[in-house]
Formats: structure tokens, C-alpha cells, sequence
């Protein structure tokens, strides 16, 4: 039986609880996330503790992965990483208990506010 950590590494990082129980049990998804091993993001969302990747905001907010969060999923080259998740949130979003923060594309892009650019243009 694979352990909770396991899963979620399989997973790239995020499960439902419906897959994590399959392959494991209620039990050890309780004690995971009790030692802190494993954070749950949502009803029925469980993902690996850390700085949250443009996948698991995406997830969060029920949206997609786009713009500069796309491209970093899919491994393209750019010019400047983002700091930040790049996925576009309902104006009106709210981090929840959970929920990461969110960017919104051409809202306030950390990147334009500092650089007066965005990081796609060639400089």
C-alpha cells in the first residue's frame, strides 16, 4: 500500500480524497494531514505543503491554468519567471481559509507594476 505522500508526489502534487483513499485509507489521510504532511485546499482537495504551484490555484478557484502558468507547466522558455501564480481569478475572489492567492493577469502583474513590461515582451 502506497503511503499518502506517495500518491500526491504520483499526482503532481494535488488528489482528491476519493483518489487518496483508493490507494491508501481514511486513517492515514487523517494522520497525514494532523502531522502537517499533507494540507487540504478545498472540500475534497488535499495537496503537498509548500508554496502553491499555478496548478493547485487553478484548482482552488475552479479555474484553468493560463497565460505565464501555462507556459510554465508546460516547460517553455521565458524571459522571467513569474513570482507569482498567473491564473485568472473571478474579480470578486477572496483567498478562503486554504485557498492561495491568486494573480490576475493584466489586474496588477507583479512583473508590469515593477518592470513597467510584461514578462512575455522581449526587452
Amino acid at each position: 500500500m502506497e503511503s499518502v505522500i506517495e500518491v500526491l508526489e504520483r499526482q503532481r502534487g494535488l488528489a482528491t480524497f476519493a483518489e487518496l483513499v483508493q490507494a491508501t485509507s481514511r486513517r492515514q489521510l487523517a494522520e497525514a494531514v494532523r502531522l502537517g504532511l499533507v494540507e487540504r485546499l478545498g472540500r475534497g482537495l488535499y495537496v503537498l505543503p509548500g508554496r502553491p504551484t499555478d496548478r493547485t490555484v487553478a484548482v482552488a478557484y475552479d479555474g484553468v491554468v493560463s497565460h505565464l502558468s501555462a507556459a510554465v507547466e508546460w516547460d517553455l522558455p521565458l524571459l522571467v519567471q513569474p513570482a507569482n501564480p498567473t491564473s485568472p481569478c473571478p474579480r470578486n475572489a477572496v483567498p478562503g481559509e486554504g485557498r492561495p492567492r491568486c494573480c490576475i493577469p493584466g489586474r496588477s502583474h507583479p512583473v508590469i507594476a515593477r518592470t513597467g513590461s510584461p514578462p512575455w515582451s522581449a526587452r
